[in-house]
């Protein structure tokens, strides 16, 4: 609330999802926040908006918190982590001041602020990410709760071909697999295998169409090679052409990381 009891709405006052905190506030907003994060991040961290901008001006009764992700520096961005491949990890390309910045979040690293801390203070207007950076975290955002969980049967079936495939689909831009699959239950007989079909599209306007036939053979041909697993081969459309009843039984099939693979030993959740 503004003087006088008049509400304020943030985003008037320049506050939007993606803007950044000044690193000048920042010791006034670790006072206040409620944070998820293990280390700290006052001096080198970049404290980003993510909450979406109906949210901001939201009244507090309804929407009462801002959530913002914290970035830490990095000297380079890893490619795995820029284009929303990874679930956990996202790098991003800050622009600051006219100079570059890479920055890694991390998906559990966040805060928590009253709407009324910000009315008073303005963003960072010399802060902002590249334009790509900013599309893609936005689906990395929205793809935490949305993404595909196939079951884990099929996903240790596909698992030895996992890096090939994940080099396959990094070769050409634009191109989207999508697959559907049966049974849609976990198979735990390994002689019974897993009937799937896959499909691609590619973005006429940004991919070429050769290079996205072979990457989708390539595919196929890694799939083949892996047991327990019935290969229907389908086709490669642009996405003009795709229909909703070509992808209406398909889920997205991204296939650059596997959260059942290579995680640190010791951190599995105890029972009990």
């Amino acid at each position: 609330m503004g003087e006088g009891g008049q509400r304020v709405l943030l985003c008037d006052l320049g506050w939007r999802q993606l803007s950044f905190v000044t690193g000048a506030d920042h010791a006034a907003l670790a006072e206040v926040a409620t944070t998820t994060a293990a280390q700290p991040w006052h001096d080198d961290g970049r404290l980003c908006v993510i909450s979406q901008d109906c949210d901001l001006d939201a009244a507090e009764d309804r929407e009462p918190l801002v959530d913002l992700l914290i970035g830490r520096p990095i000297d380079a961005l890893k490619p795995d982590n820029t284009q929303n491949r990874n679930p956990r990890q996202f790098d991003a390309k800050l622009l600051l001041a006219g100079q570059e910045q890479g920055l890694r979040f991390q998906m559990y690293e966040k805060l928590f602020v009253k709407k009324s801390w910000f009315v008073d203070r303005q963003p960072d207007a010399a802060a902002r990410l590249s334009d790509e950076s900013a599309k893609y975290i936005r689906f990395w955002l929205r793809d935490r709760y949305v993404r595909t969980a196939l079951p884990n049967a099929l996903v240790q079936r596909i698992a030895p071909q996992r890096r090939r495939l994940a080099k396959a689909l990094r070769q050409v831009e634009g191109l989207r697999l999508f697959a559907s699959y049966s049974p849609r239950d976990e198979l735990h007989d390994a002689a019974m295998p897993y009937q799937l079909e896959l499909r691609a599209t590619y973005d006429e306007r940004t991919a070429d169409a050769r290079a996205c036939e072979a990457a989708y053979i390539e595919c196929v041909r890694l799939l083949e090679a892996c047991a327990g697993i019935e290969l229907i081969e389908g086709e490669v459309l642009p996405e003009k052409v795709a229909t909703i009843a070509d992808l209406r039984d398909s889920v997205k099939f991204g296939y650059e990381y596997l959260s059942t693979e290579g995680e640190p030993p010791g951190e599995a959740i105890e029972q009990g």
